[in-house]
């Protein structure tokens, strides 16, 4: 198996942990998982990078594969922190100051 098969394979494993995590929801150390995965992923792209096109060839079917999969956890990753906004603005409306002391409450829309 050539350098190149050997990261991708690689980088296609991380990316679907990745998506397992984001779907089962993420807990308390699944966090830091994220975060190890992240890490490792940049070290896979890094050595990808310093390949050459045609270090690529044949592999066509596999990065296609693995632009499906960031793209899925592109969108997961979307949603999740349209959640957590959504979240963030019933727990914290936003407070306006008046001049007068006084003070209103309105919800972000």
């Amino acid at each position: 198996m050539e350098k190149a098969e050997k990261l991708l394979l690689s980088l296609k494993e991380l990316l679907e942990k990745e998506k397992k995590l984001l779907l089962s929801g993420i807990k308390g150390e699944d966090a830091d998982r994220i975060v190890k995965l992240e890490e490792r992923k940049l070290e896979l792209l890094s050595e990808l990078s310093k390949l050459s096109r045609e270090d690529f060839s044949g592999l066509e079917d596999l990065v296609r594969e693995i632009d499906r999969l960031n793209s899925q956890l592109k969108a997961l990753i979307i949603n999740n922190l349209e959640i957590m906004e959504s979240i963030m603005e019933e727990l914290f409306p936003r407070v306006t100051y008046g001049r007068n002391g006084g003070s209103t409450f309105e919800k972000r829309v």
